[in-house]
Formats: C-alpha cells, sequence, structure tokens
C-alpha cells in the first residue's frame, strides 16, 4: 500500500485494485490472489524483500528487513539495543531470538546472572551490546528448552537451571547453561558466515535510520556502527563479521572452525 500512494505501484500492474490504506475489500482480495499465487499475487507471495526487488530501488527502500526477514512491530528508534539484536539476529530481524525487549525496557534484569542495569535508556546506543550479548546469549537457552519469552521473563532462573538439570541428569550451573547459549549462536552465525554473510548484512533498513520528527521518539535513530563494533569485540567477531579462531577453539566448535578457516 506504501508503494501504491508512492506511485510505485499502479492499479493495472495490481490487477486492477486500489491499493489504498483502509480499502479492506481491496486488502481481502489480495489475500485470495496471494495465497493462489494468482496475477499480482504472485509477485506478493515471496515476501516482501522479493517483491520490492520486482519494483526497483525506490521500492527497496521501502522495506524494514534485516536478511530479508521484515521487521515486528518494535521499533529500534525507541530501543536501541532491539536495533542491534535485529542486526545480529541469525535469522535476520526477530524479537524472540533473545531477551532483549524485556532487559532494555527494564521488565527482568536477573541479577542472579549477570552484572547489568535494571533499566536503561532506550534511546542511547553507547554500553548497549554487552545487554545484548547476554540477552542473546540467556533468550536462546530459553528457546531450545521451547519456553515462551513470557514464561521465560516470569520463572526465577534458578527455576530453569533446576528444571533442566531435573530433566536432563547433568548439573549445569548458570555458566554452563549461558556458555549453551553462546555456542549456540556461534554456530549458527559461522554457519551464515559460510553462506555469504558478513558485516555487510549487518544493518538496519534505510526507514529504521530514519528519525520521525514527533513524539517521545523523535529525531532518535540507532548508532549503528558504535553497537557493531561495540558487540563485534564481545562477541568475538572479526572486523568483516566473521567468527574468529580463537572463539571458535573457546567454544569447542573445531569442525567449524575448520571449515572456516581452511
Amino acid at each position: 500500500m506504501e508503494l501504491y500512494e508512492k506511485g510505485i505501484i499502479s492499479a493495472e500492474a495490481a490487477d486492477g485494485l486500489k491499493l489504498e490504506w483502509g480499502n479492506m475489500e481491496a486488502v481481502l482480495a489480495l489475500l485470495g490472489k496471494i495465497s493462489r499465487r494468482e496475477g499480482f499475487g504472485d509477485v506478493l507471495a515471496g515476501g516482501s524483500v522479493s517483491a520490492a526487488r520486482h519494483f526497483g530501488a525506490e521500492a527497496l527502500d521501502c522495506v524494514a528487513h534485516v536478511k530479508g526477514l521484515d521487521l515486528p512491530m518494535h521499533d529500534p528508534r525507541g530501543y536501541h539495543g532491539m536495533g542491534l539484536a535485529y542486526m545480529m539476529s541469525n535469522r535476520g530481524a526477530c524479537h524472540l531470538q533473545h531477551a532483549a525487549m524485556g532487559m532494555e525496557q527494564g521488565m527482568v534484569s536477573w541479577p542472579q546472572l549477570f552484572d547489568m542495569k535494571e533499566d536503561y535508556d532506550g534511546q542511547t546506543s553507547q554500553g548497549k551490546a554487552r545487554m545484548v550479548f547476554n540477552a542473546e546469549n540467556y533468550g536462546i537457552l530459553g528457546n531450545s528448552l521451547s519456553m515462551c519469552h513470557y514464561v521465560l521473563y516470569c520463572l526465577k532462573p534458578e527455576t530453569i537451571r533446576d528444571a533442566f538439570n531435573a530433566i536432563t541428569g547433568y548439573n549445569f550451573d548458570f555458566n554452563d547453561l549461558l556458555i549453551c547459549g553462546a555456542r549456540d549462536w556461534t554456530l549458527k552465525r559461522g554457519i551464515n558466515n559460510l553462506l555469504g554473510i558478513t558485516i555487510k548484512d549487518d544493518v538496519l533498513p534505510k526507514k529504521i535510520l530514519t528519525a520521525i520528527d514527533e513524539g517521545a521518539r523523535a529525531g532518535s535513530v540507532p548508532d549503528v556502527k558504535l553497537l557493531r563494533d561495540e558487540y563485534y569485540a564481545i562477541r568475538g567477531l572479526t572486523p568483516e563479521g566473521i567468527v574468529s579462531e580463537e572463539k571458535l577453539l573457546e567454544l569447542g566448535l573445531l569442525e567449524l572452525k575448520e571449515k572456516l578457516y581452511k
């Protein structure tokens, strides 16, 4: 609909549909076309990025995505740490590959696990890398246990640790569990590296780097370079965004090391 309003898509190209905001009849008709890959719906069925490429560079600038995955509803202009979490998520812009939203907004702090603030200024980029690093390692643990993030936020870390040990027969402490999270993230990043993902992909879309001029978040945009540089140093990535040999050795990912550094 944004492309239609900007004149990038015409009604003729859209099979005669007037894709104006609020036109529910057009929306319902378009959903049917997408599900059947029929006419204009076939162009849209491959997702936002694929569809935008069909219409050119101006259309691509309108898509809010990271690594091909559309951003969810949580705007990084209000919470810069979420911007970094979107940038570095191994599956693209996702709010469920980590616990950054809860940490940055002060819903959780988990002093048993981390020496961190209880609340953060959302519209600041400085110092967010350590928070996101911790949020990823702990959030990945929750995902590995198939836990809803609301449950992850509500349960004490001790409860999660004890339940994990009771089910598996292990005797892991908090540090063991966080290392598991780090290994998970690093393994996925290394595989992504093998598939061509580098620093060029750890970015935010143009739309998110364009400040809004009114409201509580007016003028606020994440500092991509600052966030990324701090994060790379903490996570053990090279300046090109490749997992370093040292980090792979530290985490015992020897087979991945052999593939990345032949």
